[in-house]
């Protein structure tokens, strides 16, 4: 071992000559005690295991040392040249070396413990149909930085912006060359459609969207939500016929619907409350309708028939054989009367509530007779023809397009 060598000269005078003399006094000091090693500190797996005191020199100091570990949680210190540890975290260990007159150094190993690499994606989804607006941020926990990021679209970023509907996949390598990958799945946002389906009356309409609905079909509306999300409905529309205009034949104090089904009676308008059969006993004179309603909930109403309570029995004139055609049109139609009675003739032509639009009248002769009767310029629905021979009156549905 080297020792430092320190020469000191100084006079001694002698007691038996009386003469001066030099003394030359020589201290024997050794080198101060250190410790030389490679890197402190240290990168282990998780589960792994690392020697630590392979490769340390120690110089100085005197005579022989002797080499001490301690960590923390140890219940004893460990007196070896080297260790072999197996952490399950990240610990310091210290090594005390110590010569043989008391002197000592010591140092730190650090064993950083790198645990698995998990992989974390938060997706920001779709945010309409048909946008490519998806975001993907990638967080990695664990492993050895630095990592490299592989996305099997190309990119080698945490951050993934404007993406479309599909399947992705990243594959992480961490610098102990640890590899993790996951995949995920970036969904379309679904169109957002909506379907109303209306049943309306023949005559009627349906409001929506501030349109006035008519004719039987479907009907697309599209809109915009305050995210510029499209949304569409669509307005399936049914249009169901009409009954037949019922017709009313009084016999004695009895009225009959010409509807065998659906009857309501009404008296000045206002419903009889369980008269709803084919056949209405009058116990008064008065005007009477009945209200016809078929399957699809659609009614048509008589024109007000005037009843005259009565013992004594009408007697019914010869029926009226009446064509009306073309039917439906714009408003002008033919119509066929065909009759064995020479009698005045009256067409009324009425809208649907019973509003008298325009009458025309005639003297009708035996045979069969046509005649053009109607208005231009009506709006579109549905209208009553009355059609008065003598003192028997039949009702025809018009539908004007």
């Amino acid at each position: 071992m080297p020792l430092l060598f320190i020469t000191i000269c100084f006079v001694v005078i002698s007691l038996f000559s009386g003469k001066a003399q030099n003394v030359i006094l020589s201290v024997h000091q050794s080198e101060p005690l250190q410790i030389t090693t490679p890197p402190t500190e240290f990168r282990i797996l998780s589960g792994n295991k690392i020697v630590l005191g392979n490769g340390l020199t120690i110089s100085g100091g005197t005579g022989n040392y002797q080499k001490i570990w301690s960590a923390p949680g140890w219940t004893a210190d460990s007196i070896q040249n080297a260790i072999t540890v197996a952490p399950i975290d990240t610990t310091v260990y210290s090594l005390k070396v110590t010569d043989e007159k008391g002197c000592s150094v010591s140092q730190l190993f650090r064993v950083n413990v790198i645990y698995p690499i998990q992989l974390e994606c938060k997706i920001q989804p779709i945010s309409c149909y048909k946008k490519n607006d998806a975001r993907v941020t990638l967080k990695i926990i664990g492993g050895a930085p630095p990592y490299k990021i592989i996305w099997s679209n190309g990119e080698s970023v945490n951050l993934l912006n404007n993406l479309e509907p599909g399947n992705y996949t990243v594959l992480v390598i961490d610098d102990l060359l640890q590899r993790q990958e996951k995949t995920f799945t970036i969904k379309e946002m679904p169109q957002i459609l909506n379907d109303l389906n209306v049943s309306i009356c023949e005559g009627s309409s349906f409001k929506y969207n501030g349109d006035d609905l008519k004719t039987e079909g479907w009907y697309k509306y599209s809109y915009s939500s305050a995210k510029g999300c499209d949304s569409t409905v669509v307005v399936t529309l049914s249009v169901n016929p009409l009954p037949e205009i019922p017709v009313i034949i009084q016999k004695g104090d009895t009225l009959q619907s010409s509807s065998s089904v659906g009857n309501q009676w009404l008296k000045e308008g206002v419903e009889i409350i369980g008269e709803n059969k084919q056949i209405l006993v009058i116990t008064h004179s008065g005007n009477y309708a009945v209200n016809v309603t078929n399957s699809s909930e659609c009614s048509s109403q008589s024109v007000a028939y005037s009843a005259i309570k009565t013992d004594v029995p009408i007697i019914q004139i010869a029926e009226i054989n009446c064509k009306v055609y073309p039917n439906p049109n714009s408003g002008l139609f033919t119509v066929e009367i065909e009759s064995d009675q020479s009698k005045p003739l009256v067409l009324e032509l009425l809208t649907y509530e019973g509003k008298l639009i325009v009458k025309k009248t005639m003297e009708h002769q035996v045979g069969k007779q046509q005649i053009q009767f109607g208005k231009t310029n009506l709006a579109d629905g549905v209208y009553t023809l009355r059609i008065t021979l003598g003192n028997q009156t039949i009702n025809r549905k018009l539908i004007v397009n």
